[in-house]
């Protein structure tokens, strides 16, 4: 089977999250000591747990595109771990971190995913890693991590913000574009749940905001039908000018002609016009 060292940086990850993640895997039958896997011919069991860490989205794609991966291989990235449960599959035990402790509690499972064919889509993988570590745990728990694909691919990022107490606190902000919008959804530090705003690319003015998120992964989904009344408000404007100014040219050559008619009619009388006798004029 592929090792991740030979494919994904030198570094292996922090030794107490390979302690901790190895800890937690024996929570799990199939990646555990003496687990399903090896039932059958326990002598077989010479798997390690090696985890390695991921220092871009990009290399962790590239960690997946990479494929036949021993089972107990992993990777992190951010604040998320995936764990190969089969060897030599595509089936990852998904944790996401919610401790520093060094113990099996600072990791929440939550899924299992394949990335064989996800990987190859840049902008898909991308958002599906970007949504699961937004999301809260409880967010990750529910399986309510999914963001809208928009034009752009979603980019996360954390700022330090101090809150009304004087507590420096560690905020999410979360940014994508749509068309001629951009869009931001971000934590603030001393409210619950998230701010959205909508700009206008080109005047950066401000459309479209809602302060009552409860998070920024819902705040994306609030987005997502904002900008369709945006957009569909843009077309129907758009097909409204677009119409009267059709309009207005129309009652234009309408006028033009309607003179025109009226000045050769004055000049030059028809020649089939008669008079009151109704001989023709000469």
């Amino acid at each position: 089977m592929a090792h991740a060292a030979t494919h994904i940086g030198a570094d292996r990850a922090d030794a107490s999250v390979q302690e901790s993640l190895a800890a937690k895997c024996q929570k799990n039958g199939w990646l555990r000591a003496g687990g399903y896997a090896w039932q059958d011919d326990p002598y077989l069991e010479d798997y390690p747990y090696d985890i390695r860490e991921a220092s871009s989205m990009e290399e962790l794609r590239s960690f997946f595109r990479r494929g036949n991966w021993a089972i107990r291989q992993g990777v992190v990235y951010r604040d998320l771990a995936f764990v190969q449960q089969v060897d030599g599959g595509d089936e990852w035990w998904t944790l996401k971190k919610i401790g520093d402790e060094g113990e099996p509690g600072d990791w929440l499972a939550f899924e299992n995913c394949s990335f064989g064919g996800l990987s190859r889509d840049r902008h898909g993988f991308n958002d599906l890693i970007v949504g699961m570590s937004a999301a809260s745990a409880s967010e990750c728990e529910r399986l309510e991590y999914r963001l809208p694909m928009l034009d752009e691919p979603w980019s996360l990022m954390t700022a330090c913000s101090e809150n009304r107490a004087g507590d420096q606190v560690e905020c999410k902000i979360l940014e994508s574009r749509c068309g001629d919008y951009a869009v931001k959804a971000y934590e603030r530090p001393s409210f619950d749940g998230a701010m959205l705003e909508i700009s206008d690319r080109a005047s950066r003015a401000l459309v479209f905001h809602d302060g009552a998120c409860d998070s920024i992964v819902s705040a994306s989904g609030r987005a997502r039908d904002a900008l369709s009344s945006l957009i569909e408000g843009s077309r129907e404007s758009d097909g409204r000018s677009r119409s009267e100014a059709a309009r207005s040219r129309l009652r234009s050559l309408r006028d033009a002609s309607s003179e025109a008619r009226e000045s050769s009619s004055a000049i030059n009388p028809p020649s089939n016009a008669t008079g009151r006798n109704g001989k023709a004029r000469s």
